[in-house]
């Protein structure tokens, strides 16, 4: 079925897998393993300190700038985030402050989505999540 035609309903379970760099990345460690032709190095060369944040979101129509020619970059105005997903090392806890930000950008967040797309399913229509509001990780 195309992606581009399901509908997600609320109470489904979905497995994403990345296959390609998992092999690559051992997150409990913070390093980047079997890079060929490389030493083994740190997460945080390419991440930056934990955590890592994986995004997956839906990507609108190219912008169309005054003179005709179409933009099509993956700018903020064109996606729409359907889930942020928040992970780190357990040998490399968050600071305090940042672990509570986290976790108040997910109950907000989180609650507000299931609410509206409770809503929706209700109403018998599809659920468009709402444009991204800030770095909250939600699930």
């Amino acid at each position: 079925e195309s992606l581009q035609h399901r509908v997600f309903q609320p109470g489904e379970v979905h497995t994403f897998a990345l296959w390609g760099p998992s092999r690559l990345v051992n997150v409990i460690t913070w390093q980047v393993v079997g890079l060929p032709l490389w030493s083994d190095f740190s997460l945080d060369v390419m991440n930056g300190p934990p955590p890592m944040v994986l995004s997956m979101f839906l990507l609108g129509p190219p912008i169309v700038k005054a003179n005709g020619v179409e933009d099509t970059r993956h700018l903020p105005a064109r996606t729409t985030t359907v889930v942020k997903v928040c992970g780190w090392p357990s040998l490399r806890p968050l600071a305090p402050q940042l672990l509570r930000k986290l976790r108040e950008g997910t109950s907000r967040s989180a609650a507000g989505h299931r609410e509206a797309a409770f809503e929706a399913n209700s109403a018998g229509r599809p659920w468009t999540p709402p444009p991204p509001s800030g770095a909250a990780c939600f699930g």
